[in-house]
């Protein structure tokens, strides 16, 4: 008789093992939107190194693959491509424009199954992060 424990059930979430060097690995996702700002901005692009866990802050006017683009671009000009992205399926990281953008960097993109956040937990903690931040910021009851 085998031991069941020792076997992967089907269905069970495997997880990829996280980057053993800084800005190999990078995870990317949108926060907000928020009311907004004189200068037209609404939402935050929050990108996490998964080795290091350093955190970049982008404010940007909208979730489309233009501005997604444009900060990546300039991280990467700072820092260097990244060998992998993992992002979630929003529309700014599935489009043509994007996919041609980290093939241009040969960047292998993961993008994580809809409805799975967990499956991008890094950025996700980070998310709910700033979430508390501001409302203790701005003092805003918590939900």
């Amino acid at each position: 008789m085998t031991n069941s424990s020792s076997h992967t059930r089907e269905g069970d979430l495997q997880l990829e093992p996280l980057s053993k060097d800084p800005f190999k690995l990078i995870h990317i996702n949108h926060f907000g939107p928020f009311q907004t700002t004189d200068d037209g901005y609404r939402h935050i692009l929050v990108i996490v190194d998964s080795f290091t866990r350093f955190t970049w802050l982008f404010p940007t006017k909208s979730t489309n693959t233009k501005e997604v683009n444009l900060h990546l671009k300039r991280l990467f000009d700072i820092f260097w491509s990244p060998y992998e992205i993992v992002t979630d399926r929003g529309t700014a990281f599935t489009s043509a424009e994007f996919q041609s953008f980290v093939k241009d960097q040969s960047i292998k993109h993961r993008l994580v199954a809809v409805a799975s956040p967990w499956a991008n937990g890094l950025v996700e903690r980070v998310n709910r992060f700033i979430k508390s931040s501001l409302k203790k910021l701005l003092n805003v009851p918590a939900d």
